[in-house]
């Protein structure tokens, strides 16, 4: 499978698991919504790899240094994504409790068995399948530069927070349904990771 091919399977399947979990398990917005701050921050946690992998390969300080500021930059963003989405939910359901539905969607049981138990552990091998395939065995770490590499934790999480903030800010005025913030999430994050992901495979494959 080549790095586009790749790049093109693993989007579909990241859209594919909070679809299959709106129509088929009954997710709330809540839920997709914490689905995709799970994915975040495995997305975080697999730059990180991608840096010291990068590194222990360059040796070069410059990049090391530049890697903790993106890194420190992304999770300082995913931070205030999560407090604007917070607000969000807190317009959309007044009851609404942070601590108590991240509890609820990982016990959250329509197969028999908790969802935490099958979901998480399926989000971590599809990241370490990623991982392998599209950056241990291209060896990507030999010719992209740290910030070639790491740049995107950023770049999308100033992209999520803006419209995050974007949604909340018009929420203050007026109603919105929330299928309006879930589906404008789930489009938005599918159509923004295929684009970056084809011109990351272009950028290699040149």
């Amino acid at each position: 499978m080549t790095l586009k091919q790749s790049a093109i399977f693993q989007t579909v399947l990241e859209a594919a698991l909070p679809l299959a979990g709106y129509f088929y398990w009954h997710w709330d917005t809540s839920f997709i919504l914490l689905f995709y701050l799970l994915d975040w921050i495995l997305f975080l946690a697999i730059n990180s790899v991608k840096a010291k992998k990068r590194f222990a390969y360059s040796g070069l300080v410059t990049e090391k240094k530049h890697a903790f500021r993106t890194l420190l930059l992304g999770s300082a963003i995913l931070f205030a994504t999560c407090f604007i989405v917070i607000l969000n939910m807190q317009l959309l359901q007044p009851s609404f409790h942070f601590t108590n539905r991240v509890i609820a969607f990982l016990m959250y049981e329509d197969i028999g068995i908790a969802q935490g138990y099958v979901l998480l552990p399926l989000l971590l091998l599809n990241g370490i399948s990623v991982y392998k395939q599209q950056f241990i065995r291209p060896e990507l770490y030999k010719y992209l530069t740290m910030g070639q590499l790491i740049n995107e934790s950023s770049k999308q999480g100033l992209l999520l927070l803006a419209c995050a903030g974007l949604f909340f800010g018009v929420s203050l005025f007026m109603q919105l349904p929330e299928e309006i913030l879930l589906f404008s999430t789930i489009i938005g994050t599918t159509g923004y990771r295929i684009v970056e992901r084809l011109k990351f495979a272009r950028l290699f494959h040149h």
